[in-house]
């Protein structure tokens, strides 16, 4: 569906791409096709026995075909995802309908691939999910050891992080919690080294990148 674009692929032996076709013969030849780029494969003939197998940790994507008796590739997502499952997915189907491929694009597939597969389009959407895969493991690292970060901080700490990440001045926080301007210095200090960050700016575009800045609404009145 997509133009090919160029993506390096970063091929690592803890990172799997799950196959689930129901047709043997194709099944085959895209195990062999993702193999002979050199990655590790899983492939299953049904949902059933995929879902014993599957891992919600396991690092790679998946190659879903739209529709196989007993499931359909949304479906099957949707449970990959209650099981705590985000692997990005690339959708296969030999009937490319408009409604087949807007529900798989709302889903989140990174992209809808009509039978016969473009073996090089494959393998490229192959790398790009695995990319995002990790981007995205990276990010809930980050997030959680941000988190943890700001769990440390005491009460009186995050209240100054709220204001400094807003663009207070010093004398405007002290103010605002009525305190001294050296007390303020003292929690923002604090606080800069329990986060391990260098710069308000640094905080700033983790808590961004986060969805974990404070509004103007929480403000300390």
């Amino acid at each position: 569906m997509n133009n090919h674009t160029t993506a390096k692929p970063d091929i690592s032996p803890d990172v799997l791409v799950y196959i689930i076709e129901d047709d043997d013969d194709f099944r085959e030849a895209l195990r062999l096709v993702v193999t002979g780029a050199g990655y590790a494969v899983a492939d299953f003939g049904n949902a059933v026995e995929f879902k014993q197998r599957y891992d919600p940790g396991q690092a790679g994507c998946l190659i879903l075909d739209f529709q196989t008796p007993g499931f359909d590739a949304i479906g099957l997502y949707e449970s990959i995802i209650s099981r705590g499952g985000a692997q990005p997915f690339i959708v296969i189907s030999a009937h490319g309908t408009v409604p087949n491929v807007a529900e798989s694009m709302r889903m989140g597939a990174v992209d809808f691939l009509q039978k016969p597969i473009d073996h090089a389009l494959l393998i490229q959407r192959v790398a790009e999910s695995i990319e995002l895969d990790r981007t995205r493991r990276a990010n809930r690292v980050e997030k959680a050891e941000l988190l943890q970060c700001l769990d440390a901080l005491t009460k009186r700490e995050r209240e100054v992080l709220d204001q400094v990440v807003l663009g207070l001045a010093s004398k405007q926080i002290a103010r605002k919690m009525d305190i001294g301007t050296s007390t303020v210095d003292v929690h923002r200090s604090n606080l800069m080294k329990k986060m391990g960050i260098e710069s308000i700016i640094q905080l700033v575009q983790l808590l961004t990148t986060h969805a974990l800045m404070p509004s103007k609404n929480d403000e300390t009145s």
